[in-house]
């Protein structure tokens, strides 16, 4: 983000319970993006019934409580709760105040970032026949396994 112009950290005290709730914005984990000591990148990944779910987030702008209508509360006081909760602990690229900013500018930054940080080279083209057999011996043998599927 900071190829944005962006001033982000990545705390290591973050939060390290597993379950906070339905919001994943709420409270920053270990090592997420702040900027301002607010959650500015998420990710979450639930394992269930023999299925995975990998989320990442961004959001752009907004309001970032928006989350909380499609959440399931156990009343309106609570989904409106969590709101004020989410607003107060994350914010969005334009709350930060980049305003403007679209999805392929954000996408760019964030490609030349890792590809800085990793210092490797990025290049968009289609899987090889060796990757894509990796992939599949990965997926067969480690994370369609009980043990993987389990794993907390």
């Amino acid at each position: 983000m900071s190829l944005l112009g962006l001033q982000v950290t990545a705390d290591p005290e973050g939060d390290t319970e597993s379950d906070k709730g339905p919001v994943c914005f709420e409270v920053p984990s270990k090592y997420e993006i702040t900027v301002s000591g607010k959650k500015l990148i998420g990710s979450a990944q639930m394992r269930r019934h023999g299925g995975v779910l990998q989320h990442g987030s961004l959001p752009l702008f907004g309001d970032i409580a928006r989350i909380c209508d499609v959440l399931a509360y156990e009343s309106e006081s609570a989904r409106e709760t969590a709101k004020i909760s989410v607003r107060e602990r994350a914010a969005t690229l334009e709350s930060a105040g980049l305003v403007g900013i679209n999805w392929e500018t954000a996408a760019a930054a964030i490609a030349e970032g890792m590809a800085k940080a990793l210092d490797i080279e990025l290049v968009e083209g289609q899987l090889s026949s060796d990757e894509l057999a990796a992939a599949d011996k990965l997926c067969r043998e480690v994370y369609s396994s009980d043990e993987w599927m389990n794993k907390r």
